[in-house]
């Protein structure tokens, strides 16, 4: 795969128009404040904590592509979940303005990456670049669904009020 194609299907997951259906940023500009913080009985997570949750592996892969490693996010590790305060009103409005903010500088940084790194090992990582970018492509798509299941639920949940 190349930079471009990686960096094409980004940018169709974000903001395109995905084969599946609507793109993360028309999901997620289509919630309101309090379902982005309402957490169904049973569940862990909330739309927003898993819109930080997405945030926190973007920023973990930039620093990749820039060969940092003063930060590391592992699954369900300290990191990879944010403690978030759901007392601030803001907070969903900057959990959207955060996204596109570093969803606009993922796509820098791949602008900056060089086509024959993709094959080379990821810092902190045993495996290589291309590897470590088409699984965020999966992840956002996983997370995705996650978050659109969920709009549902409290849909449902509101409608029968």
């Amino acid at each position: 795969m190349k930079i471009s194609d990686i960096t094409t299907q980004l940018e169709e997951i974000y903001s395109g128009g995905p084969w599946y259906g609507d793109s993360i940023s028309c999901t997620l500009n289509s919630i309101s404040a309090d379902s982005a913080i309402s957490k169904p009985p049973g569940l862990n997570h909330s739309i927003v904590d898993l819109v930080y949750h997405i945030i926190t592996w973007r920023h973990f892969i930039i620093k990749q592509l820039r060969g940092e490693v003063d930060f590391d996010v592992r699954q369900n590790d300290k990191n990879d979940w944010q403690d978030l305060n759901y007392g601030d009103e803001n907070l969903w409005k900057n959990a959207l303005s955060d996204f596109d903010r570093i969803h606009k500088l993922l796509i820098s940084e791949l602008g900056n990456f060089k086509e024959n790194a993709l094959t080379e090992t990821a810092p902190l990582r045993k495996y290589t670049y291309e590897f470590l970018l088409t699984g965020l492509i999966q992840h956002d798509m996983y997370h995705l669904g996650q978050i659109s299941l969920l709009k549902s639920i409290l849909k449902k949940q509101a409608d029968s009020l």
